[in-house]
């Protein structure tokens, strides 16, 4: 009864904001600094555990950010330099630590996207992005695909929005060793075994699927960018499962 209640008074948009600052409040609980998140600079002994199977020192207290999303802020910033460039950014399922560092910048023209319109400024379907050909520089697509039904489709989308030259940055987990499995069952069923609505479990074949797009790839894993310090100190993980794929048209 009082969940009904809770979302008569509240709409979703209210409910996630509050729900993100219940979480942020443990930081007012954590000494130390030992770790430091490299997207807000904030400094604690140690992060929020997080994920559908717990990881210790996953998400940043303040920011919230995860590991991945971390690697992905120094990866904008050290490889794309994106502070120094006139770049136009289209960000799929924005992490909310990177939107706010990237709506900061003046020198870029930046679009938030996602299906659900409480999570960014634009609602977008990603295997219809209603942009014309050769529209934008950079595009970050951070675990959303495996969540996509018609992946094909929205690799093709990517790659005709994406400029000649230009980059789509896309961070997923590999769990297979092989091939790509589809994932059968309802939505109930796979946010139970998986925490997440996922159509496939990723093989070592994924960038495959990206080069039939048109795409020209180069993939790695964190520990092949970021020192064994930087790792620790940021918290970054292990990085044994993520996979960083850098897709150029």
């Amino acid at each position: 009864m009082f969940k009904s209640i809770y979302r008569k008074c509240f709409n979703e948009r209210s409910r996630l904001w509050i729900r993100r600052e219940l979480t942020r409040a443990n930081r007012f609980f954590i000494g130390g600094n030992s770790l430091q998140c490299n997207v807000c600079g904030k400094s604690y002994g140690k992060f929020l555990s997080h994920g559908h199977i717990k990881r210790s020192n996953a998400r940043c207290p303040n920011c919230l950010s995860l590991e991945r999303t971390r690697v992905l802020w120094y990866y904008l910033v050290e490889e794309e330099k994106i502070k120094e460039r006139k770049l136009s950014v289209l960000h799929f399922a924005p992490e909310q630590g990177v939107e706010s560092k990237i709506k900061a910048l003046p020198n870029i023209k930046y679009y938030t996207a996602d299906l659900n319109p409480n999570l960014a400024d634009h609602k977008v379907d990603i295997t219809n992005i209603p942009f014309k050909e050769n529209h934008f520089d950079l595009i970050i697509c951070s675990h959303v695909l495996v969540e996509v039904p018609d992946e094909e489709l929205a690799l093709k989308e990517l790659f005709r929005t994406l400029k000649v030259g230009g980059k789509v940055i896309i961070i997923t987990a590999i769990i297979n060793k092989e091939k790509t499995q589809k994932i059968s069952g309802g939505f109930k069923e796979k946010m139970e075994k998986y925490g997440a609505n996922i159509h496939r479990m990723r093989g070592e074949d994924f960038s495959s699927y990206i080069k039939n797009a048109g795409f020209e790839v180069k993939e790695f894993e964190y520990q092949m960018l970021y020192s064994s310090k930087r790792i620790k100190n940021n918290a970054l993980g292990d990085g044994q499962t993520e996979r960083v794929f850098i897709c150029s048209k």
